[in-house]
């Protein structure tokens, strides 16, 4: 229900107006409409700054009390994202390793709650460079399991999931297959490969719990974790830029 439904003073005030916007030419409805806008937005600009001043006021007024409770929290927090993450890596998060059978597919599919899994056949470019930008995801970004299977050992698993172009990324999500993705476009339809391109793909789709290759900080960590094998990617020319 509107404002002017139960508000006869605005219902009046909306009457006046339209009766004042009637009597004027196009251009000067557009340049009222115009400035109507402007003061629109100034005003839920200062209604933001009001609410930023008044947490800022807050803030100021903690209490010692206060503060020693927000630090108690925060510490369990990290104690328990530290825990989180020593499960994860116990359960092979943090690595990209290879799934030896069919059987094993769908069990390894099940064990975490977002699983990527990347389909390749040797001796195929785009798959090699697939699998390196995957291989430091999977370093940087424990919240996901990350792993790979060569389709020609796994036929009944193509078979099954229809998988046909070469390399497909089989993504699973709560013990179940959430989508697929083909090929490299969804990346980068220009075939430039970009590792802060495949990571906001993923975090966009919610496979990721955060982008921090979206820095020049976070690209030199990876950099720097991956020096030797940054040196030999430069043989794959502009297919791959990190």
């Amino acid at each position: 229900m509107a404002l002017a439904d139960h508000d006869p003073v605005a219902a009046q005030n909306i009457s006046q107006l339209k009766e004042q916007l009637s009597s004027l030419s196009h251009n000067d409805q557009e340049r009222f409409v115009q400035k109507f806008t402007q003061r629109a937005q100034v005003q839920a600009l200062a209604h933001v700054e009001a609410a930023v001043d008044e947490q800022l006021r807050d803030l100021e007024n903690l209490t010692e009390k206060d503060l020693a409770v927000f630090r108690k929290r925060r510490i369990k927090e990290m104690r328990e994202r530290k825990d989180l993450q020593e499960k994860w890596k116990r359960t092979g998060h943090g690595t990209f390793d290879e799934i030896q059978s069919e059987r094993e597919f769908y069990n390894e599919a099940k064990k975490s709650e977002r699983v990527i899994v990347l389909f390749y056949t040797e001796n195929n470019q785009w798959c090699t460079i697939l699998a390196n930008v995957l291989q430091k995801l999977a370093f940087k970004h424990y919240e996901t399991r990350f792993l790979k299977m060569n389709a020609e050992k796994a036929q009944i698993v193509c078979q099954q999931l229809e998988i046909r172009m070469m390399p497909t990324l089989i993504l699973c999500k709560n013990k179940k297959i959430h989508t697929q993705i083909r090929g490299l476009d969804r990346f980068n339809p220009q075939g430039l490969l970009r590792l802060p391109d495949v990571e906001r793909v993923f975090y966009e789709m919610g496979f990721l719990e955060e982008q921090t290759l979206n820095t020049e900080a976070g690209m030199q960590s990876i950099r720097d974790a991956f020096e030797q094998a940054d040196d030999e990617d430069e043989d794959s020319g502009d297919l791959l830029d990190l």
